[in-house]
Parts: structure tokens; sequence; C-alpha cells
């Protein structure tokens, strides 16, 4: 017998077109002239990206992501533009969309709006993380008012990114003072992550305090998500306490899901599991489950599924063990599953994959 009767015969049995797997879009490259270290493990973090990138969907993050890129490449009035389409939806990232839409009217000579929007946020938003950089940023524009930019600030920021770039491969332990002094003073976003990423190319122990000090909410959040992000990047074991202690400690949905990327990133697959089972959010839930199917986690995933009585989390196992490209695992599931919904998905998982495991399964069902 051959395929097409195997496929017409799945067709039957589900009673709909199958639910296509997830195709998220591509992972969004780091902002800045960051090098990327040598420990990255690219393909886990595509996987990773894929996976992740429903969360990312929203107008909101969109919108901040693109004016953030728009302010990396000094297109401040599309910056702006993106950062008050980020305003208007009122969502998590208000309070940092403020600040960046002020920085980039600043930079376009529009000081006394940048002014008038830094006092709203204060005003708005009395207890934002933000409120120190706001204040350093007001300053600066006050001070400049008046001035046209200047292209050697631009040439400066330029100059001292090379600088910081020397400094981690010739003189690290001279550059950390460097990198502490231009994290408290610079408003630039480009110097400041590049900063954070020298102390992460960094063995020195005061180094990984520094970062560890952001990570923790030490700056504004952006900085916070970004330390987090570096800490991520390489296999380091000692990382681990530190990763734990920070989605632990946060509410903050984009900082848990940061550390989860950590975790993925170093192919620590039991902090995942463990978030896969106990975290409230079902989001983050979801994400923790797609990322062991992105670490091809099959065992990991078959003693979440065999333990989990909820039925769309099981559900997303079987996308997940799908992911994994296990159709032996999904013929187990197939086999033992009792509910008819959860057992019709692990058929059409099955119908979708071209492996001897599936075809002879669905060839069994047929041959009934």
């Amino acid at each position: 017998m051959n395929r097409w009767i195997i496929s017409l015969f799945a067709a039957g049995m589900l009673h709909a077109q199958p639910a296509p797997v997830p195709r998220p879009e591509p992972p969004q490259p780091p902002r800045g002239p960051v090098r990327p270290g040598p420990n990255i493990d690219i393909d886990i973090q595509s996987k990773i990206d894929m996976a992740m990138s429903k969360a990312f969907g929203r107008g909101e993050e969109r919108n901040y992501r693109s004016g953030t890129r728009f302010l990396d490449r000094s297109e401040w009035d599309k910056a702006a533009e993106a950062f008050s389409a980020v305003i208007q939806e009122k969502g998590e990232r208000i309070e940092g969309a403020y600040y960046w839409k002020a920085y980039a009217l600043g930079k376009s000579g529009k000081r006394d709006e940048a002014v008038n929007l830094l006092t709203e946020l204060e005003r708005n938003h009395p207890k934002s993380r933000w409120l120190d950089d706001a204040r350093a940023l007001r300053v600066e524009l006050k001070q400049a008012s008046g001035q046209p930019l200047s292209g050697d600030i631009q040439n400066d920021e330029e100059l001292k990114l090379i600088a910081l770039n020397g400094l981690v491969d010739t003189a690290p332990d001279r550059a950390i003072p460097a990198v502490r002094e231009l994290l408290k003073k610079s408003s630039s976003p480009r110097l400041r992550e590049r900063a954070l990423f020298v102390l992460a190319q960094s063995d020195s122990p005061a180094a990984r305090d520094i970062l560890a000090q952001y990570a923790k909410g030490g700056g504004n959040p952006d900085l916070q998500l970004k330390a987090v992000e570096y800490l991520g990047m390489h296999r380091r074991k000692e990382n681990l306490p530190l990763l734990s202690e920070i989605y632990n400690a946060n509410t903050d949905p984009e900082i848990k899901r940061r550390v989860l990327r950590a975790y993925a990133n170093q192919r620590e697959k039991e902090p995942i599991l463990q978030v896969a089972r106990t975290e409230k959010d079902p989001d983050l839930r979801r994400e923790a489950i797609m990322m062991l199917g992105g670490m091809r986690a099959e065992p990991e995933l078959m003693q979440l599924y065999g333990a989990e009585t909820d039925r769309e989390v099981r559900r997303r196992i079987i996308h997940a063990v799908m992911a994994a490209k296990s159709p032996k695992s999904l013929v187990e599931i197939a086999r033992k599953e009792n509910d008819p919904e959860l057992k019709r998905e692990a058929v059409r998982m099955l119908s979708n994959m071209k492996s001897q495991e599936a075809t002879d399964y669905l060839m069994e069902l047929v041959n009934k």
C-alpha cells in the first residue's frame, strides 16, 4: 500500500487540515558592533529564537525593536516615530520608549521637545527605573540647547567603540575601570551595550560583579536585558546560580525569557525543564517546552508529558516532540494516549514526518 493511501487515511481520521507547526521569524541580529564570542552556539540560539517568535510578535515589542534598530543606524526621526507607537500602546515598554524617543529627538536637534518628554516621563512614572538615565539626559540636552548637533559627537562615540574593542584584547584589566565610568556617565545606547559586552568577555571577578549588578537590575531595564543576554553567551557553570537567582527574583516576563535563552545557549536542560513544570505564566511555560524541543530533549519532554494532566500543555509537548524530530516518541504517545484529541494530534504530527517509524505506525493504523 503506497503513501497516498496513508495520507488519505490520516486526513479522514483527523477531519481537518493538519495544524502547521509554527514557523517563526528568524532571530534578530545583535544591536551595535558587538562581536559574538567563540562559545555562542548559533545553532541552538537560532532554534530557540524560532520557537519564541510568537511571543515577540506583539506590536509593542516589534515597534520597540524597530526603534532601537533605527537608533543604531542614526535614523533619529524614524526612531522617534517607532517609540511614539510604543508609547501609544501604553504597555510594559512605555517608560523605555519615553526615554529613547527623547534621546532620538535630542539627536535630531529637537531638544526642547525632548526635555518636555523626559519631564512627562518623570511626572507619569515617578518610580521608573529609567529616571536616573532620564535626568542625566535632560542635563545633557539643556547644556547643548541651541547648539547644532556636531558630527564630532558621532565621531567621538565611534572612537570610543574602537578603543573598547582594543581594550578587550590587549588590556582587559585596564578596561574595567573605564567601562564602569562609561556605564555611569554615557547616554549612548551603543556605548553602554558595548561596555557590558566588554565586561562579559573578561574573566576578571570585578568585571563579572559589575555585569551581575546590571543583570540584577542595577541599571535601566534595557541594560538589564543586555546584561542577562551576555551572561548567557558563554558556557560558564558559575553563571547558572546567578541566572537562577535572576529568574526567581523577577516578575518581568522579558527578563525571564532572556534567562531561559541563556539556559538554552548553555545547553542546560534541567532548569528549562523545571520552568516547564512549575512556571505559572502560560506563555513562558510554553516557550520552555518549545525550547526543550529545539534542544532535542526527548527524554525530558516524555518525562514532562507523563506527569502532565492539562490537555493544552500536553498538546504543546506533542508539538515540541515534533520539533525535536522524534517520531519514535510520537509513536509512543500515539500508542498510549487515551485522550482521542491528543491521539489525533500525535497522528497529525506523524503524518507530516518523513521517517520509517512514522510510516510503519501509519501503515499499522491503516491495516487495523
